[in-house]
């Protein structure tokens, strides 16, 4: 099992300046274009008909479609099946690449530690029973504290908020990023990069410092770069 983020672009130039601002790698690998901060990877495409969501590789879940049917809507597309979550990410379930990208392991990116991808649900109960159907499991959290951290057979960490949780702009999905007290500093590094900043956040600051802060890749994909 592997599993992916997906972005779109529609100008390569304008996504490469984008990630490589921010310290991301640009790799080929096999027929996909890769973003690779040395801890997790961002698939990009062009394709006109995908969507940004998430990309699951992995010949078991394939094999149990007819099961996660039964509970939850699913399209086949030629190469595999698109679902899309309560929250309303698309999921693309392929066969293959079950083994990890042969890709740089040491992290890089200025933004600090990654710390998981975030969504916002509606409904804590519909997103947990559909993640469980493909593979998550919880780690923390509850639905009566209206948020679940559930991590795949690989390692990869979803952080699931009940709306109107978060008193800031949310971008379904945001790749979050937890600095504590470097975070301002993770901040002044944004800006010397001129990296635009689509959100300044001070609700959580009584002397009005923006001390977290929401990013955007060209497409709209979501980073959170917070002190949490």
């Amino acid at each position: 099992m592997k599993t992916l983020i997906q972005t779109t672009f529609t100008s390569l130039e304008q996504t490469k300046l984008f990630y490589e601002k921010l310290n991301f790698q640009i790799h080929d690998y096999e027929d996909l274009l890769i973003a690779n901060d040395g801890v997790i990877q961002i698939s990009l495409t062009n394709k006109q008909f995908m969507r940004k969501g998430i990309v699951i590789y992995s010949d078991t879940l394939v094999e149990q479609i007819e099961t996660v049917q039964n509970e939850f809507d699913v399209l086949e597309n030629g190469e595999g099946y698109i679902l899309s979550s309560p929250c309303g990410v698309w999921v693309y379930i392929y066969r293959g690449r079950g083994k990890k990208f042969l890709l740089n392991s040491t992290p890089c990116s200025i933004l600090g530690s990654y710390a998981g991808l975030s969504l916002e649900s509606l409904n804590l109960d519909h997103s947990m029973q559909f993640w469980t159907e493909l593979g998550f499991e919880l780690q923390m959290g509850s639905v009566e504290r209206g948020w679940l951290t559930m991590i795949s057979r690989d390692g990869f960490i979803l952080s699931i908020m009940q709306a109107l949780n978060s008193p800031h702009q949310f971008f379904n999905p945001s790749l979050t990023y937890f600095n504590g007290k470097q975070n301002e500093s993770v901040i002044e590094e944004i800006r010397e990069r001129k990296i635009t900043i689509t959100e300044e956040i001070t609700y959580f600051n009584k002397a009005g410092i923006v001390d977290n802060v929401i990013l955007r890749d060209p497409m709209g994909l979501g980073f959170f770069v917070f002190n949490d």
